[in-house]
């Protein structure tokens, strides 16, 4: 699963920084999570740019005085960097989002995001219709019949 997880700089806020703060490291990376750490470091909550508009913005929070920890989607929905694809895309369904963060032994060590696991596939389907095709070339595959309309 690392191979769709992106690269070891991973964007955390503190539970306890202000959303203000939150929304200004989110611009400032580019992405639209941060992943949540509680005291002690650990993942613990997601805050997406959704939650900013939802739980901040059209509640009329000030987000210069509310904390993460009231606006971040919690319990942490992750998986562990092992998981199948199949697995993690199922969760992201079940629980209706689209990015899972990936922990191992209580330490964040990737995200990975639905573009990702859709980019993954998409290759394996590539592969897989390149085996095909290689394999028809030595007629080791015959075409599906043609079905008559009618």
């Amino acid at each position: 699963m690392s191979a769709v997880a992106g690269g070891s700089d991973h964007a955390t806020i503190p539970a306890d920084a202000t959303v203000l703060e939150a929304a200004r490291r989110m611009v400032d990376g580019a992405v639209g999570c941060l992943v949540v750490l509680d005291a002690k470091g650990r993942p613990c909550g997601i805050l997406t740019d959704r939650d900013l508009s939802i739980r901040v913005v059209a509640e009329g929070r000030d987000p210069a005085r509310t904390l993460v920890a009231k606006a971040m989607s919690a319990p942490l929905i992750a998986a562990r960097p092992g998981d199948p694809m199949d697995a993690i895309l199922a969760r992201m369904e079940q629980h209706g989002i689209r990015r899972v963060p990936l922990v191992s032994d209580g330490v964040l060590v990737g995200v990975v995001r639905l573009d990702d696991l859709l980019l993954e596939f998409g290759r394996e389907l590539a592969d897989l219709g390149a085996a095909v095709t290689k394999a028809r070339g030595k007629g080791r595959v015959r075409p599906a019949p043609r079905r008559r309309r009618g």
